[in-house]
């Protein structure tokens, strides 16, 4: 128990004040003076931190308001507590101080749940202004555990008040736990496999992910701690668990370095004189190309004579990772390649056979 009785002492009281109900009220006007100054200086500081290089300052003196209010009258109020007339009410008394340094604590912890959730909204907005693609789900699932905690110790704050006993209601939460595990291990799954994807981070929101296991494809939407939300391609929503994360093979082409261009180019079986100047050309041109990665494999070959074509292979990897873009380059390359065929005066190929008739085996005319 916290004693307030040398702070009630302290404030000097005048001697002069008659009976009990003239101090207290007198305290209270002295507490209201006090949040009215609180207050007006908390704001006064709270213009000021805009100005300060950190989000931190200025979430905490945000977070401060309410529970600052709350803060200065309790206090107030546990000071006024001794010039009650409680001594002929029993444990009245103890039953107030109890109560009392209960909203104390009450207070801080509410105070640290403002705080975590103040600065993680500050941080994050802070971060998109400097990246618009900054990834906040990490932030705001460890905002969320700490707020968590935060409500349990409350929660254990006010059930020890209340009399009741704290490693009982542990040992009988530990008992519980273990049942409801039992009754809900697919929810707990659920639940570490989003904590799973929040620490690896194998995906973000706005990220394009497929699994080759599942009919899963699509654009994440909401990462849960139950459920993840990804939008398909032909805009309908799927709800997948995270726990099935844990167990399938996930690709995530948002994140690739190039997209990949793997052309088969067949040519006519006439034109194998012309097949080298092709060739060439067309490796001058991805060369030169400022769509093609040149860091990356490049390769142009005569690659194989078929029964009716000649084909040739053509590999690179472009630029961009962007779909619309990608395409765009490869059509400008296949027109320029198209050209190139057309200029050495050779020709694609179709599909074709020849029948050859030996002469001797026509029959002769009825």
């Amino acid at each position: 128990m916290v004693n307030t009785d040398w702070l009630s002492s302290s404030i000097g009281l005048p001697a002069g004040l008659a009976g009990w109900p003239a101090r207290v009220a007198l305290i209270v006007v002295i507490t209201a003076c006090i949040a009215l100054v609180a207050n007006a200086l908390l704001r006064r500081l709270h213009r000021g931190a805009h100005w300060l290089p950190g989000v931190w300052d200025d979430a905490v003196l945000t977070a401060a308001r309410g529970p600052l209010f709350w803060l200065v009258w309790i206090i107030g109020l546990g000071l006024s507590l001794p010039h009650w007339p409680l001594d002929g009410l029993g444990s009245l008394r103890d039953h107030l101080w109890t109560a009392h340094n209960t909203l104390l604590n009450v207070v801080f912890l509410w105070f640290l749940y403002r705080v975590f959730d103040q600065g993680s909204s500050a941080h994050v907005a802070a971060k998109r202004q400097q990246d618009s693609g900054y990834d906040d789900s990490s932030v705001y699932a460890v905002a969320r555990v700490l707020k968590l905690l935060v409500f349990a110790a409350i929660v254990l704050v006010v059930l020890h008040a209340l009399g009741v006993s704290i490693t009982g209601a542990l040992a009988f939460g530990g008992i519980g736990g273990i049942a409801v595990g039992f009754a809900a291990k697919d929810l707990l799954s659920n639940l570490f496999g989003g904590l799973m994807i929040f620490i690896e981070k194998p995906f973000v929101v706005g990220d394009w992910v497929r699994s080759p296991d599942r009919e899963i494809e699509g654009t994440v939407e909401d990462i849960g701690w139950r459920l993840t939300r990804i939008k398909t391609f032909d805009r309908r929503p799927i709800y997948v668990p995270n726990a099935i994360f844990n167990t399938i093979v996930l690709e995530n082409p948002s994140r690739m370095a190039n997209r990949r261009l793997s052309l088969q180019l067949r040519l006519r079986l006439a034109d194998l004189p012309r097949v080298e100047a092709v060739v060439d050309d067309i490796r001058t041109l991805l060369e030169k190309s400022d769509d093609i990665d040149h860091a990356q494999t490049m390769m142009v070959n005569f690659d194989a004579i078929g029964e009716s074509a000649l084909t040739v292979s053509i590999y690179a990897f472009t630029q961009t990772t962007s779909w619309a873009e990608y395409q765009n380059c490869k059509q400008s390359l296949l027109f320029a390649i198209a050209d190139i065929v057309e200029r050495h005066g050779a020709a694609l190929a179709l599909p074709a056979r020849e029948l050859h008739v030996r002469q001797d085996a026509v029959p002769a005319p009825i």
